[in-house]
């Protein structure tokens, strides 16, 4: 599995390779890791990669459950699993619940601006034109100059 890095904004300059624990900068200690997680398992590879690079940096590690379909009791049992799961692993663990499909909005409701943040996502599978044309949410953080953004390839 590789990491492919979308938008660096200049404070890394590494893409995660097979030790996506050791990939990113020692130039930068980020602070906060932050992952979306929509409940399907596709999301959930993601963690993995986000609990390496959280231990790498003794950052905080926050998921954000994205739910509009389900109730919120069925999200919050959901995101109660994932967190017994992750503080087995690693203590510096924060969930929230996000009500809604918007992605910025869910990132940003837990962003702290004065925080070095990397944010992680799954890869979406996009054809030619939707990447040409299509917005990312990469380019919605191209002026914040505290965040990084990385979309985990789960294809590999």
């Amino acid at each position: 599995m590789t990491v492919k890095n979308l938008q660096s904004i200049g404070l890394v300059d590494h893409t995660f390779s097979k030790a996506p624990a050791r990939v990113a900068s020692k130039r930068i200690g980020f602070q906060q890791i932050i992952v979306l997680l929509n409940g399907d398992r596709k999301s959930e590879r993601v963690l993995s990669h986000a609990l390496n690079v959280a231990r790498e940096h003794q950052a905080e590690l926050i998921v954000v459950h994205m739910y509009h379909e389900q109730s919120q009791e069925q999200a919050n049992l959901y995101l109660k699993g994932v967190k017994n799961k992750l503080k087995a692993q690693y203590d510096a663990v924060q969930v929230r619940l996000y009500d809604g499909t918007n992605k910025l909005g869910a990132l940003t409701s837990v962003m702290d601006s004065q925080k070095e943040i990397c944010v992680m996502t799954a890869m979406e599978s996009r054809n030619w034109l939707q990447r040409l044309w299509g917005n990312t949410l990469a380019q919605d953080f191209k002026n914040k100059g505290n965040v990084c953004f990385y979309e985990v390839d789960l294809t590999r």
